[in-house]
């Protein structure tokens, strides 16, 4: 270490890390050692994480989707200087769906190599808080929060970081240049945007790699504003090939080749509105317009109604669509589940709007309609009563995988009637709070195989009669 030179301090990076933990990692990119900016900003990091400063300092690096903020903060966290300068070094991921003890946990995982995860996950979040402080008490520490949505995290989290006057620093990345101004009156330490050429030049390198780009995609890429294609992509996600030219051809850069269909799993272009202290995200409604579209993934967004039927016009129907998930109050009325005959898998969730919103969070759900071609369902916070769930999901004759999660069902008893659920091979009930007898047997699920059970806290007892099922072959318990 004292035979580096402060120019090689500046400028070199090393492809790998020298951390003996190996827990104690951040997650490994697929797209190598790519760094977007100038090697100014990884100075003015270093600078700040190793300064003089004894005082707790939070270090945000801001910048938008897809720009390089991790692989960035990946090549300071593993740098050998960092390394030999901290005494303890953690890394998280934050991102918009966080779980403060899942942070907690992953923190103190990192930072004591002694604690074993298994035997830390029966740990109550406060208990596991208290295990950070003390491990980190007294100790020069450096805990990296990747991908920062909100500031309450950090109000949940900032308590179990001890001010040891010794140096220790917490380095958080984030899109939002408001949430890095919220935790230092700063802005932080920002990435600026590229221009055309060198956003295209990065996007090349990590479609392409070291092969050689077409000439064709080459020629569109100089032409286009393709900044913004990173961000229908996930931090650090190697981007393949397809998926760019399925994005092209929605852009309207490309044209489908006749007779082949490009549009198997869409990019979703979503409008961002802001309504009250909310920001809702709509899918486009041209998405009915896609006839050979298979699959639909995103998080949680709205999906819009299908097009009104209208004399002399054609009525659209997405005959080739398997997959939605993470839709928002899906109006799965009858109508609408006519224009996706071929459904598979389908994941919903219902949320209780804001007064004065209309319609109601029981509207949606008393006018629930399932597809019959769904072979897996996946259900959160919809309130159903357990008998209307049976009646409404029970009769689906092709559904193998049903997972009830986080209130999905209300009410102290389930008891399905015989003819229901005949094609059930796995099923999952977690968080339904208000189960307390569940009367079952071998004939209400003839097929079942995997049965998962979660914080069910008033459960009494499994039902025998699901001991008798001949295709039965676990039973997990959880919490």
């Amino acid at each position: 270490m004292q035979e580096v030179t402060e120019k090689e301090v500046k400028v070199r990076l090393p492809k790998q890390s020298t951390l003996s933990d190996a827990s104690s990692r951040p997650p490994t990119s697929n797209c190598g050692n790519t760094m977007v900016g100038s090697e100014d900003v990884l100075i003015d990091i270093m600078d700040n994480l190793t300064g003089q400063q004894s005082n707790r300092q939070i270090i945000p690096i801001a910048g938008m989707g897809g720009i390089g903020k991790t692989t960035l903060a990946q090549n300071v966290y593993m740098h050998p200087l960092i390394v030999h300068h901290f005494d303890i070094c953690a890394w998280v991921t934050i991102s918009q769906n966080y779980n403060v003890r899942e942070i907690i946990l992953e923190i103190l995982v990192c930072s004591n190599k002694k604690e074993k995860r298994e035997t830390l996950s029966r740990i109550n979040k406060e208990e596991l808080g208290e295990k950070v402080y003390k491990t980190l008490s007294g100790r020069r520490y450096l805990i990296v929060m990747d991908d920062m949505w909100s500031i309450e995290v950090w109000y949940k989290l900032k308590f179990f970081f001890p001010e040891n006057n010794n140096g220790s620093r917490i380095m958080i990345t984030t899109r939002l240049s408001k949430l890095a101004y919220d935790l230092t009156v700063s802005r932080g330490i920002e990435i600026n945007l590229l221009d055309e050429g060198e956003s295209w030049n990065l996007l090349r390198q990590k479609v392409f790699g070291e092969e050689c780009c077409p000439p064709r995609l080459e020629g569109i890429g100089q032409k286009q504003p393709v900044a913004k294609d990173f961000l229908f992509f996930s931090e650090n996600q190697e981007i393949r090939v397809s998926s760019l030219i399925k994005l092209w051809v929605a852009e309207g850069f490309l044209k489908p080749i006749s007779g082949k269909c490009l549009e198997e799993t869409l990019v979703i272009n979503k409008l961002v509105i802001n309504k009250g202290s909310r920001k809702l995200a709509f899918a486009l409604p041209e998405i009915w317009m896609m006839p050979h579209l298979r699959h639909v993934e995103s998080r949680r967004f709205y999906f819009p109604d299908p097009p009104s039927v209208e004399k002399d016009k054609p009525v659209f129907v997405l005959r080739n669509l398997q997959t939605l998930l993470e839709v928002l109050n899906f109006k799965c009325a009858e109508y609408v589940v006519k224009r996706i005959p071929n459904i598979k898998k389908l994941k919903l969730f219902y949320e209780r709007l804001e007064e004065g919103d209309v319609p109601t969070l029981s509207y949606w759900v008393q006018n629930l309609t399932f597809p019959h071609s769904l072979k897996k369902l996946t259900l959160s916070g919809t309130f159903l009563d357990w008998e209307e769930m049976s009646s409404k999901v029970g009769s689906l004759p092709l559904l193998q995988v049903l997972k009830l999660k986080d209130n999905s069902c209300k009410g102290p008893e389930w008891k399905p009637v015989e003819g229901q659920f005949c094609s059930l091979k796995y099923l999952q009930i977690h968080y339904c709070d208000d189960l307390e007898y569940w009367t079952a047997d071998n004939i209400n699920y003839p097929r079942l195989e995997q049965l998962v059970l979660r914080d069910l806290n008033k459960l009494t007892e499994i039902p025998l009669g699901i001991g008798d099922i001949p295709t039965l072959r676990s039973i997990q318990l959880h919490g």
